[in-house]
């Protein structure tokens, strides 16, 4: 890319360098001064705890090959033996955004864009889709959960045109989110994986996040698929939104959706089920049989999300069962460890929301239905004002499960405690803990051979801190 071009897609103010120099092929764009390598695109982005401008010398003497900058340091000096250039633009975050939107453009217009939005489950099903669409061919995608305005951007800005696929993850924590995302994607297959309470302090309502979601179908391409989720009560209104000329596939594991799991066994493991492809009059078309390295039913939900992707790319059946095969899941989500004496954690404390608490508490009762079943949650963050009655919600719904013991963390979990506590009838089974060290010692006292225990709260809450204590005492 030309410095010029970069100045008109960000819109730059001022240059300072040669505009008509041209950024080598293979020029990464990086925001981390820590990791810049010699002719890099630095952008110098303000966060809470830290300006990149602040690094700017630093990215300079590494041997940038352009620097953008929301505003030039006091006492900057321009050397002539500067190999940077720089480019001052009103907002380099903005700025980040507008370059990937244009490098896309430029470079990656005959790759086929998967891109997903939801309320959870967006980095499984990202990977999972990924995993599938690289057993048929080249494919990109997002790194870990890079779905924010900065690794959004930076994971289109990955894109070669050497590419067939590329899979981007989309979140959100406020209207309007995915839809600026979605624009500098611009997907071909635009994937909803559910919509649930999240975010609810900045999002609001249960409406206001369907619609937020749902703003990733509004950038879909001429001919494109939405991929939806069947039993989702906003399943219709998300159809709705789709834009005219494109098609909508549901999946789910009902039969009534386009693309459904049947015949589904989760334990011991790996996950073995059909997944099934239908037309619109109820028609069969494909018939798959599949087997997944994790467990619980909500990850076969996962797979057909990801399945049914595949199928509107035109991707054959035997790929789709490839790519699952090989899936490998990101830490920290139901992620499976085995210790001595019979014992297994389920490491599920990426993050949490109403929704996803309950599926994994499901999962895992269902997974391990023969075993002496504990779970340890936290908090679920970010709910607003109706945090407290969520939080009580669970705790009831906690009370239909044979769980030998309930142990709780955060100050919100308190009202999980309330809410068991009048469910259970054994309310001594519920223990509370104030601080971590608390925690694990209850958690340590609960474990028995043969015992499985369930780990989740929201990422705030660092629950992976217990376990890996108690993986590292029981190993």
């Amino acid at each position: 890319m030309k410095i010029q071009d970069i100045v008109r897609a960000t819109q730059g103010l001022l240059v300072i360098g040669d505009p008509r120099a041209e950024v080598g092929r293979g020029a990464a764009v990086s925001t981390d001064s820590r990791t810049l390598k010699r002719g890099d695109i630095f952008f110098a982005l303000k966060g809470i705890n830290s300006d990149g401008h602040t690094h700017l010398d630093e990215c300079v003497k590494k041997g940038a090959a352009l620097c953008v900058v929301s505003q030039i340091p006091e006492n900057y000096i321009v050397s002539p033996s500067h190999y940077s250039a720089l480019v001052k633009v009103r907002e380099t975050k903005r700025s980040l955004g507008d370059l990937a939107r244009f490098y896309r453009e430029k470079y990656g217009e005959g790759i086929r864009r998967v891109a997903i939005s939801g309320s959870s489950g967006k980095t499984t099903v990202k990977d999972m889709t990924a995993s599938i669409l690289r057993a048929a061919a080249p494919t990109v995608s997002s790194p870990g959960n890079f779905n924010n305005e900065i690794g959004c951007p930076l994971s289109v800005l990955g894109l070669d045109p050497s590419d067939v696929f590329g899979v981007f993850e989309i979140g959100a924590s406020a209207r309007g989110d995915v839809q600026r995302l979605s624009e500098i994607v611009a997907p071909h297959v635009a994937i909803i994986t559910n919509v649930s309470l999240e975010h609810s302090e900045t999002f609001g309502s249960l409406n206001d996040i369907a619609e937020g979601e749902s703003e990733i179908l509004l950038s879909l391409q001429e001919g494109g698929t939405a991929v939806l989720p069947r039993q989702d009560p906003f399943f219709d209104f998300m159809a709705g939104r789709a834009p005219k000329g494109s098609r909508v596939l549901s999946f789910g594991l009902t039969p009534e959706a386009h693309v459904y799991a049947t015949d589904i066994s989760t334990w011991p493991g790996p996950s073995r089920f059909k997944i099934v492809r239908r037309d619109d009059a109820g028609r069969t078309l494909n018939e798959i049989s599949c087997k997944l390295p994790v467990l619980g039913r909500f990850n076969v939900l996962n797979a057909c999300a990801a399945a049914a992707a595949a199928l509107a790319l035109g991707v054959a059946a035997d790929k789709i069962v490839e790519g699952l095969a090989s899936f490998s899941p990101s830490p920290m989500r139901f992620e499976i460890l085995r210790l001595r004496d019979d014992i297994v954690i389920v490491n599920d404390s990426y993050n949490a929301n109403p929704g996803s608490m309950r599926s994994s508490v499901e999962s895992f009762a269902e997974s391990f239905s023969d075993r002496r079943l504990c779970v340890v949650l936290g908090d679920m963050l970010e709910l607003g004002e109706i945090s407290g009655h969520e939080h009580e919600t669970l705790g009831k719904f906690l009370a239909g499960f044979p769980l030998t013991k309930i142990i709780l963390f955060g100050t919100q979990s308190k009202f999980i405690q309330k809410g068991a506590a009048r469910a259970l009838a054994n309310p001594h089974d519920i223990i509370y803990c104030t601080d971590k060290e608390s925690l694990l010692s209850a958690v340590e006292d609960a474990i028995q051979p043969g015992t499985a225990v369930l780990f989740k709260a929201s990422r705030g809450m660092r629950m992976e801190e217990i376990v890996q204590k108690v993986a590292a005492h029981y190993r």
